[in-house]
């Protein structure tokens, strides 16, 4: 695995807006570079026989079904008073613009 330079660092640190010291990029280059000597050994294990894997643990999001329910129609009123404007039965927002 190629070594990390001290100007990949800084680079790095500039697209992450992160401000280093010189002691912490000497710090964060000798890290890296440990980082990247164990998946250099990572990636010469054999995994062919190894099921691709999402996660581990065999949980799931649990979620309940979405029901359909009518608001009450005193309950609706109200928030419709609630809002600053509105369109008949309709609430008026701004625009949203990229």
């Amino acid at each position: 695995m190629a070594k990390i330079t001290r100007k990949e660092v800084e680079h790095v640190a500039h697209l992450a807006r992160l401000s280093l010291s010189e002691k912490e990029i000497v710090r964060y280059t000798a890290q890296l570079e440990k980082i990247l000597e164990y998946v250099g050994k990572l990636q010469q294990l054999d995994t062919r026989d190894v099921p691709v894997t999402a996660q581990v643990s065999g949980l799931s999001n649990v979620a309940r079904a979405d029901v359909v329910a009518a608001c009450p129609p005193e309950t609706r009123e109200r928030l419709l008073k609630e809002m600053p404007e509105r369109e008949g039965d309709l609430l008026k927002t701004t625009g949203v613009f990229a």
